[in-house]
């Protein structure tokens, strides 16, 4: 590994799959900062100046303001719209999917791909310069974000393919949740399906670095995830961040965007979240089983010792 690259671990995967609780325990770990979705900085950060999970603005933040002012010196590098319009060419899977799965040297050709990329080295440069980090979290899940991170040379970049059951995160999908949009089961096994085979496509043809969380396992013995991640990744800090086996307090963190429960702190409680199996209709777990029962069997839904 260079001396100057930038240790990134990035979560990848569907959406509802406990990343939020996961990276902020990751966070809580010495030499590791919690940045949150990096992919929504330019919209949900800096053109909105939305909350940093520490409760302020991200212009009253002082580990932001320190890490925009050290990544972009000069104000011509804040070209915010123009950040979001790469961003959502290059990330979305219509275009990168084809990329990765056909030839993923032509990416090099792509127009503003070397912009956008430089620009992003140049913020989680400024995210390991102002935290001290060793290594950084970035929660943002999307496939095609990650495979323009596995693009850019300075980024040493580590893959957490977080995995949990179709017909949970579908349940999760259905409730409320403040900040965040409510999507019906067919569409969240559509998604559910297309993250979780991007992702293997992805590490496979890129030769990335990756490990497997699955949710359940984690709810069911953090500590030994959390040691296996740190393994993953080469780093041996002295202490994990847990008060006993299924107990941890978290402080106040500095991640963008994502769900509420990012602004979450104090002692909580970590314990598997199965309303899905006791509240969900019937008509609604058949639909999601039948949308994604290979990817469930092929992750070991299907059987009863992972349900």
């Amino acid at each position: 590994m260079k001396e100057d690259s930038i240790k990134v671990l990035y979560i990848a995967g569907p959406t509802r799959s406990g990343s939020t609780l996961l990276s902020k325990i990751l966070g809580e770990v010495e030499g590791f900062f919690n940045a949150g979705e990096i992919i929504d900085i330019w919209d949900r950060g800096l053109a909105s100046d939305g909350l940093c999970s520490c409760g302020k603005p991200m212009s009253q933040c002082d580990t932001w303001k320190i890490t925009i002012d050290r990544s972009f010196p000069s104000k011509s590098n804040k070209d915010i719209q123009k950040m979001i319009n790469i961003r959502d060419k290059l990330a979305h899977s219509t275009y990168i999917l084809p990329l990765i799965i056909l030839s993923p040297e032509r990416f090099g050709t792509c127009l503003n791909h070397a912009e956008y990329i430089n620009k992003l080295e140049k913020l989680y440069q400024g995210i390991k310069s102002a935290t001290g980090a060793k290594v950084i979290i970035d929660s943002s899940k999307n496939v095609g974000y990650a495979f323009m991170l596995a693009m850019a040379p300075k980024i040493d970049l580590y893959i957490l393919h977080t995995i949990r059951d179709a017909r949970a995160t579908s349940y999760s999908w259905l409730r409320k949740k403040e900040g965040l949009w409510q999507t019906n089961p067919f569409e969240s096994s559509l998604v559910w399906n297309l993250r979780n085979i991007s992702a293997e496509i992805m590490v496979k043809k890129m030769n990335q670095k990756t490990l497997r969380v699955y949710y359940e396992k984690f709810v069911e013995e953090p500590q030994k995830i959390i040691k296996n991640i740190l393994n993953f990744v080469s780093e041996e800090p002295d202490n994990l961040p847990f008060i006993d086996k299924y107990e941890i307090l978290l402080n106040a963190s500095h991640s963008i965007y994502g769900n509420p429960n990012r602004f979450q702190t104090g002692k909580v409680e970590i314990k598997i979240d199965d309303k899905w199996k006791r509240d969900m209709k019937y008509s609604h777990k058949l639909l999601v089983t039948l949308l994604t029962w290979p990817l469930l069997a092929r992750y070991g839904y299907l059987i009863p010792s992972k349900s």
